[in-house]
């Protein structure tokens, strides 16, 4: 018998990063989601099947969203 022809596996697509305007436009969904009280699984869910993105790339956006209204919060007047 002859060996079964494998098929050839597709290449990766490579990793695109987010324009400025895209990360931008994620952040602030993010801290308008967290300000209406969404949760944070709604949030990862939500941004991640919007912009494509692993939730874990969305746990980034996440803390760096947190910690963008903290800095605010925290500035002096």
């Amino acid at each position: 018998m002859k060996p079964s022809p494998t098929k050839p596996r597709p290449k990766p697509k490579p990793k695109q990063r987010q324009t400025k305007e895209q990360r931008t436009l994620i952040l602030r969904l993010i801290k308008k989601m967290i300000g209406l009280g969404k949760y944070t699984s709604e949030i990862k869910t939500a941004i991640a099947d919007q912009f494509h993105l692993s939730p874990r790339s969305v746990e980034r956006y996440l803390s760096s969203a947190r910690q963008e209204m903290r800095d605010r919060v925290e500035s002096p007047l």
